[in-house]
């Protein structure tokens, strides 16, 4: 188990599909606690319920766990938008975790449990250029994460109104 900021950082991994190894989930975190264990390796968490995943991540964000976000939910097509913000709408909604908390989770704590922290999981001056530009405050409601105007990746900039256009 490594630190965060708040405390104790599980890195859990899972084997649900064809994720890779290393992926950190508020799911696979309240399986760890729920059975007292900070494995390695957890599988079969599929068989909770969402009420119990939601009590647990946030007892374990309640005791200074830093919940990391992540999801291997395959985004239906014609959503216009990642299965990960189902994601977090769920731990702002259904587990009480304030929205700036849920966005740190998001980016700082991901890049910590990924081990990339150094590159990326905040925007600071020698760091890659990873950000999105909203038209609404996120912090005031999570779910202004799809009035998203802009993502800059490694610099490069994409507009959403680019993408939307091709995805028709």
């Amino acid at each position: 188990m490594a630190e965060g900021a708040r405390g104790p950082l599980l890195r859990c991994t899972h084997r649900r599909s064809s994720s890779t190894p290393g992926t950190v989930l508020p799911v696979a975190v309240a399986v760890a606690l729920a059975r007292g264990t900070h494995a390695a390796a957890i599988k079969g968490y599929a068989d909770l319920d969402a009420a119990t995943v939601a009590a647990v991540t946030a007892q374990a964000y309640r005791a200074g766990v830093d919940v990391c976000t992540g999801t291997d939910h395959e985004t239906d097509s014609g959503d216009p938008f990642p299965a990960l913000y189902g994601e977090l709408d769920f731990l702002v909604d259904r587990c009480g975790i304030p929205a700036a908390d849920v966005l740190r989770s998001a980016t700082l704590v991901g890049a910590r449990a990924a081990g990339t922290e150094a590159d990326t999981g905040t925007v600071e001056p020698g760091k890659l250029a990873d950000f999105a530009v909203l038209e609404e405050n996120s912090l005031q409601d999570i779910g202004n994460l799809r009035t998203i105007t802009l993502t800059v990746r490694r610099g490069r900039r994409f507009d959403r109104a680019e993408f939307e256009k091709d995805a028709q």
